[in-house]
């Protein structure tokens, strides 16, 4: 056993790659812990977590999301028998007012529902009472409002500009630019539906199943028409990152045009290409909020209609049903500056902005860390014993000691293709990279630092003197 006086970190933060959206979710949040409360924190790769809890002793674990996860769900498990702390937040946090799809994603993996973290973060004041009626027992679990840390980026990161993604993609003839954002569409029909047709049944309602199948086909004939009708708009078309089959989407089968780009996997930042563009526009997608903080007018596409389970980032956009409004939309925001009805919506945006991620001032990682540090200063600063050996961490040993061995392996060409097992194992380790993290945090501490005007430092203060 050892205690937290002994510790020689205060907080391990465990992931498993170096890119993606944890990356703008967690470090302006670890910034802030380590530069403004003065908590020292050491990223690790969450495959070999058991090396670091030996070597760190943390008071505390740190998560971007657990029940997103079964990796980070087993290691959760091994924690809570270690008795070390789990601080969560959430990389997912827009709650439909529906208790079951709440509870779906409230638990996600966690199908034993068994509640982890010490401290765990929620996006708004809404998400938070959302949970409360929805969640069996949660009024015993600590949960605080936090904001939506991975939307604070909007407020001091810029963004690839029109002309220069134009020129990266050799396309800079074209003055106008449409991006299209894909729905989920690809997860209603087989193979994924039959596999996981209770989840996405409870998640979308299966009454409008079809709806979305029948939404799909109507959709993908609008877009065809509309990038050939506008062959002096360049149609930026981005395929969802989660796509369980490339030909079941509302982007399938367009054929890549002069005037149109594919943008299918790529570490491109969702936020360039949605900078890049002038109008944004998707069948029912959260990218429309990160479009409205990037000062971009959005339009929603619904060939049958709106009525269906939803977010309420819905509200916030004009919404059409066919090919003639759609263009008369789009042809309104070139000759008038005005996607039709946008500027009708704004006090409804303004809500949304709110209720969803609770604010848009670029604060809300420090409503997250002030939290973290009173949970430390409430809970951390006397003796806690941790038991340290028991057969769930012993095993967690043992699995990071063959990892590291077949990462060792895995550097071999000539065993990595013949040895599938070496060449998958060696991938998860190697999307962890320490040099990339600590190059990611010096970013953001750098940004921050001219961030904090004389004016955010007020409303920092108010922030912490509220918690």
């Amino acid at each position: 056993m050892f205690n937290a006086r002994e510790s020689s970190i205060d907080i391990l933060y465990l992931n498993m790659t170096s890119y993606g959206r944890d990356i703008d979710i967690m470090q302006p949040v670890i910034v802030a812990l380590q530069e403004r409360f003065n908590l020292t924190v050491v990223q690790e790769n969450l495959h070999l977590y058991s090396f670091a809890i030996l070597k760190y002793r943390p008071k505390a674990v740190l998560f971007a999301a657990m029940s997103g996860n079964e990796a980070i769900l087993e290691v959760s498990r091994v924690l809570k028998q270690l008795n070390i702390p789990i601080i969560s937040l959430v990389t997912e946090g827009d709650y439909l007012p529906d208790p079951s799809i709440v509870n779906q994603m409230f638990w996600s993996f966690n199908k034993k529902r068994e509640y982890l973290p010490s401290l765990q973060m929620v996006w708004s004041d809404r998400a938070f009472n959302l949970i409360r009626d929805s969640v069996e027992g949660s009024e015993k679990f600590n949960l605080k409002i936090g904001g939506s840390t991975g939307f604070d980026r909007y407020s001091f990161n810029s963004y690839m500009s029109k002309d220069v993604f134009l020129e990266k993609i050799g396309k800079s003839q074209y003055k106008k630019v449409v991006g299209i954002g894909s729905a989920g569409f690809s997860q209603f029909f087989d193979p994924y539906y039959s596999k996981n047709k209770s989840n996405v049944d409870a998640g979308y309602g299966a009454e409008f199943i079809e709806l979305h199948r029948k939404s799909k086909e109507l959709l993908n004939a609008i877009y065809k028409k509309l990038i050939m009708e506008n062959p002096d708009i360049l149609f930026v078309l981005k395929f969802h990152p989660h796509t369980k089959g490339i030909n079941n989407t509302e982007l399938s089968y367009i054929d890549e045009v002069d005037n149109t780009v594919h943008i299918v996997q790529t570490k491109l930042n969702i936020a360039d290409i949605i900078n890049a563009c002038d109008i944004w526009v998707s069948y029912d997608s959260t990218t429309c909020l990160e479009a409205w903080l990037l000062k971009k007018q959005t339009l929603l596409i619904n060939p049958l209609g709106r009525e269906f389970k939803r977010s309420i980032i819905s509200k916030g956009s004009p919404i059409v049903e066919n090919y003639p409004d759609v263009q008369k939309a789009i042809d309104n925001f070139y000759l008038e500056g005005e996607v039709l009805g946008f500027s009708d919506l704004l006090s409804t945006r303004e809500t949304v902005i709110h209720d969803v991620i609770e604010s848009d001032d670029g604060l809300n990682h420090i409503r997250t860390s002030a939290w973290i540090k009173k949970y430390f200063n409430d809970n951390l600063n006397s003796v806690v014993e941790y038991k340290i050996f028991n057969s769930l961490f012993l095993k967690a040993i043992i699995k990071a000691s063959l990892r590291q061995l077949l990462s060792f392996l895995g550097r071999s060409a000539f065993l990595r293709n013949r040895v599938e097992l070496i060449s998958i194992q060696y991938l998860n380790i190697s999307e962890f990279n320490y040099v990339e993290n600590k190059k990611h945090y010096e970013e953001y501490k750098s940004k921050l630092s001219t961030f904090y005007t004389a004016d955010k430092e007020k409303i920092v203060k108010k922030i912490i003197e509220e918690q």
